[in-house]
């Protein structure tokens, strides 16, 4: 359940939702039109120790293709996503070699870019070799299928014979190219001219507006053409003005650009100062460019000796970009400082397609680094003229968006739109919706499906959250289909296949029962749904794409989400008795270990009051289970569920997007001057121009909230403060109170093993890395201090909790009473005791865990609860 604000809550009930608290949405799409958020994360990652250069680009399938240079070759691989390049140490190693170059030469003399049809330009500077007569040339390769696995020679640009062997003349730079909105592509590289019988070299700017097929020279001899070092860096374009960033090295390295203001036509080279960019007393400065897809300018400024480090700065405004804007220091922000660079092989500025910014470089010796610095990957949302979202019990929920698609705004087959390459089969969509400013996530999902219509011109779009994920696997364990328990809590099965599947999991509920079960070749959505059935529990995936599996039953101390009232926020309503699911009794069967057959059957007590024939029964093959008392449980569940569907409620509203499935709303009839509580079992709310209104499936639950039975007030308590009040615990229940857990690895890790002092029996061990584990006293009681003792192994300590609240449940709501961050390396069998100040006493506590020390799983070997007088 979620609580809505109070002054949403009023507008609701008054029905005044006009002018600024009218209804309201935000759609993300994930890389779609920028909007990129802050720096949320920096990584330095050594990307090769063998290689000299590298540079990247996203595939068309998202996966990375990355050259790099080593020796005399130039290397292709294959990453398989962009979080991997960031993470995984040598990347530019056990490539395949694509090219080789006439003579081993310094790195950067080749440059990646993917165009926005979706072909891959490889642009490759060779300095050639005289003695062997290789000649200096700049070649462009291209890769139609924009993955890099047909890479053809498509233009060679400015060949010539090398008249000289001194390398120190003939340097083989190219620029990070880019592309424009309209498809030009611009490539600075090095042209070789021959002066006083020497090789020389000046730069030469290049301009396709084909897509590569044919290449205009626009500028040639940029400064002398001496042996200077002039290392080119990226362009970046603003409208109509191109900048490319170079360094000019003699006896200092200083930063300059080249400046078009007519779209690559005519160029000017400017030293930039930028208000006087510092220098260091050699003068080293050096500069370059990126833009990404919101068109947001970054600039990298390195100063400093050989070793020293960069910042990074981004343009406040670029509208109306000049050059004397460009050149105003008080238009750039500063964002990220300290950098580590090495001045002399200063690299690229890149920004991903997903926005995450990389600087390539290359350090002393051969080291290729890659700072990437992650941001936010979603954007704002693009109009939608509908918007339609379903949800039920035991499967995933749906999405679908309808837009204007006018004159092709959306046509995600143009590569001049702007959804081209972003609007995608398995793209994600988040929504939120609400009135006014105040909006609540109700969807987060995957693209199933998209497409276009004509008549009029629309773009429809379907989609499946995150529980889409298990729907389309098949069950995997270490490459195989078939995956097999024995004897093993049906929870443990379910969080065990959440694990193979790749799936976060939230709550899941303890079922207390046992199966013996082998899956082949079904999928987690069908393995699932047999779990849920056999022990009347639900399933689904919440709004932040973690698994639940919990009993569907009335808890203690229910709480109301919302109350409806016909006439006010009831536009129509339903009221139905149906049998359909209705039984005179349930049979299950199951086997115990000796294959006996074993039979328990239970009668639904109201069926004479609604006529349920006795020939009406319900079986349920149960042979995974060995036990009567299981058998049983199955049983009584099956029949609560009767109990409590058999009087169904439908009614349309006035949305509210606060409201889950499996939340508990009152219902107020007029026409009959009655209420009755109903639990939520499917819901869709759909947004148009014209309303926001919301469809429910609701089935009965009773007339009127139930208190649960709490335990009686605490009696008058000695203080101890060291004397553990929770005993020693032998089961989940003996010899008293309650012990219960988020989930357990397997039964072997029940919860009460945290609750006693002995270290020969197991731990509390949970699925996930997070999680919470609870004990009820039999009286309320009051709690001031805890304890926490870690395992034996030092090998697990890093599944010990490292962040978590200690919570008391007040019979309404979870309240904290003591918080923790940061609580690391543990020792074998360390005890950690946490005072508190407490002074009233509760039945129920609980130990929450946001994070542990770092390992897949959280294990506590003891919790301990402590009165020490209300200190």
């Amino acid at each position: 359940m979620r609580a809505i604000a109070e002054n949403t809550l009023a507008l609701l009930k008054s029905q005044r939702m006009l002018g600024q608290d009218k209804y309201n949405y935000e759609l993300k799409l994930e890389g779609y039109d920028a909007g990129y958020g802050d720096i949320e994360n920096t990584l330095t990652q050594t990307i090769s120790t063998s290689a000299t250069w590298g540079d990247y680009c996203i595939r068309s399938d998202g996966k990375v293709l990355y050259a790099y240079h080593s020796g005399t070759g130039i290397y292709l691989k294959v990453i398989e996503s962009e979080d991997v390049m960031l993470s995984t140490y040598d990347s530019g190693s056990g490539g395949t070699l694509f090219y080789t170059l006439g003579e081993n030469i310094t790195g950067g003399c080749f440059s990646l870019i993917r165009l926005k049809n979706g072909k891959i330009l490889l642009i490759i500077n060779d300095g050639g070799n005289f003695t062997t007569s290789i000649p200096h040339a700049t070649k462009v390769y291209t890769s139609n299928n924009g993955l890099g696995t047909d890479f053809a020679l498509t233009s060679t640009l400015g060949s010539s014979a090398r008249i000289g062997t001194n390398l120190s003349y003939m340097k083989s730079y190219v620029a990070k190219s880019t592309q424009g909105a309209d498809g030009a592509i611009f490539i600075a590289t090095y042209e070789r001219r021959s002066e006083s019988g020497y090789d020389m070299v000046q730069i030469v700017i290049y301009k396709s507006i084909d897509n590569g097929a044919t290449w205009a020279k626009k500028y040639a001899n940029v400064l002398s053409w001496s042996n200077r070092y002039e290392s080119l860096r990226s362009f970046a374009i603003i409208g109509n003005m191109v900048i490319l960033a170079f360094t000019y090295t003699y006896a200092t390295v200083d930063a300059y650009a080249m400046i078009s203001t007519d779209y690559g036509e005519t160029w000017v080279v400017n030293k930039t100062n930028f208000v006087n960019l510092p220098e260091d007393a050699q003068g080293h400065a050096l500069i370059d460019f990126a833009i990404d897809l919101s068109s947001s300018l970054f600039m990298i400024i390195s100063t400093g000796p050989t070793l020293g480090t960069a910042s990074l700065y981004k343009a406040i405004t670029t509208k109306n970009m000049t050059y004397d804007l460009l050149n105003t220091w008080n238009n750039w922000l500063l964002v990220k400082e300290n950098i580590k660079r090495y001045y002399y092989q200063e690299g690229f500025l890149t920004i991903s397609p997903r926005g995450t910014i990389h600087f390539l470089f290359h350090e002393l010796g051969t080291s290729v680094k890659d700072t990437g610095m992650i941001r936010t990957l979603y954007s704002a949302a693009f109009p939608a003229s509908s918007l339609s979202i379903s949800k039920g019990r035991g499967g995933a929920n749906s999405l679908n968006i309808s837009a204007d698609n006018a004159n092709g705004r959306l046509n995600f087959k143009n590569p001049d739109r702007d959804l081209y390459g972003i609007l995608n089969l398995n793209k994600q969509i988040i929504v939120k919706m609400g009135y006014g400013e105040d909006l609540i996530e109700v969807f987060t999902g995957l693209i199933d499906e998209f497409s276009m219509k004509t008549y009029p011109q629309m773009l429809e779009i379907t989609c499946r959250d995150n529980l889409k994920k298990a729907l389309d696997q098949t069950i995997t364990e270490a490459g195989q289909h078939t995956v097999s328990f024995e004897n093993t809590a049906i929870e443990s099965v379910f969080g065990y296949l959440c694990y193979l599947g790749g799936i976060a999991t939230g709550k899941i509920e303890e079922t207390g029962i046992n199966i013996t079960k082998v899956f082949s070749w079904q999928s987690y959505a069908d393995a699932f749904q047999f779990l849920a059935d056999l022990a009347s529990f639900e399933f689904g995936a919440d709004e932040y794409g973690k698994m639940y599996f919990t009993r569907d039953h009335q808890p203690d101390n229910m709480q109301l989400a919302y109350t409806f009232e016909e006439g006010i926020d009831i536009a129509s309503m339903s009221y139905k008795l149906a049998d359909k699911d209705l039984y005179y009794k349930v049979e299950v069967y199951g086997k115990d270990s000796e294959g006996t057959v074993l039979v328990y059957q239970a009668p639904f007590l109201d069926a004479a009051k609604y006529n349920i024939l006795p020939q009406k029964i319900l079986k349920i093959d149960a042979t995974e289970t060995g036990t009567v008392a299981e058998l049983k449980m199955i049983a009584e569940r099956a029949i609560y569920l009767m109990n409590s569907r058999t009087a169904i409620v439908d009614f349309s509203a006035v949305a509210v997007p606060w409201l889950q499935v499996g939340d508990f709303i009152q219902v107020m009839e007029t026409s009959t001057m009655s209420a009755g509580i109903y639990r939520i079992s499917s819901l869709n709310l759909k947004m148009t121009d014209r309303n926001f209104m919301m469809d429910i499936s609701t089935y009965y639950y009773g007339d009127s909230i139930v208190s649960g039975d709490l335990p009686t007030e605490a009696e008058t308590q000695t203080a101890n403060a060291a004397l553990n009040l929770i005993p020693e615990m032998t089961s989940n229940t003996a010899p008293s109170g309650i012990a219960k857990a988020s989930s357990i690895y397997n039964s072997n890790y029940e919860p009460w093993q945290a609750f006693n002092s002995t270290n020969t029996d197991y731990y509390w061990n949970c699925y996930s890395s997070y999680g919470w584990i609870e004990y009820q006293f039999a009286k309320n009681t009051i709690i001031d201090k805890y304890m926490l003792k870690a395992r034996q192994a030092i090998d697990y300590n890093d599944a010990m909790p490292k962040n978590w609240s200690l919570e008391a449940f007040d019979g309404d709501k979870w309240i904290i009473l003591d918080s923790r961050t940061n609580q690391t390396a543990w020792a074998i069998d360390e005890q950690r005791s946490y005072n508190f100040v407490n002074t009233k006493a509760y039945a129920k506590y609980r130990l929450n865990v946001s994070a542990n020390n770092g390992f897949n799983r959280l294990q506590l070997e003891q919790l301990a609860m402590y009165y020490r007088g209300g200190i």
